[in-house]
């Protein structure tokens, strides 16, 4: 079931104005044709959290029943991708020395520094293998 947030009435313009955790593209198939679906890119409530916005400017009762109904019943997806809140002192996050370890810590996933117990410097012996390290990844 699908959260739903409700925005005041008061400080928004439409008749009709709610925040869901529906992915974006989920949200506009399951309410095509009621009310409006957009991204949420702000921090009140988080976007992160909450990505879709629903809208409907001259929603009466049943039109709201309807869309509240449809929120209620779907089943919000997995989420496609990890959010970053933060990075403290970002340098280079796998070296020859250090390497990295992602746990997760409650809600969030922790990336550790650990120190290789023996320095990492691979031998590249094919161009293959010097093409496939050129752009190698500084972050996940």
């Amino acid at each position: 079931m699908a959260q739903i947030i409700y925005k005041q009435p008061s400080r928004d313009k439409h008749a009709f104005h709610v925040f869901t955790n529906l992915d974006f593209w989920d949200a506009r198939k399951v309410l095509r044709g009621l009310a409006v679906v957009r991204r949420n890119f702000g921090e009140d409530p988080p976007g992160w959290r909450y990505p879709t916005q629903v809208v409907a400017e001259g929603a009466g009762r049943t039109s709201v029943r309807a869309i509240e109904r449809r929120l209620h019943r779907a089943v919000p997806s997995p989420p496609r991708h990890v959010v970053v809140e933060e990075m403290l002192n970002q340098p280079p996050l796998e070296t020859p020395h250090f390497e990295v370890t992602l746990q997760w810590d409650g809600d969030r996933i922790r990336a550790d520094r650990v120190r290789r117990t023996e320095k990492y410097d691979p031998v590249i012996q094919t161009p293959e293998e010097q093409q496939r390290r050129q752009f190698a990844p500084a972050c996940f």
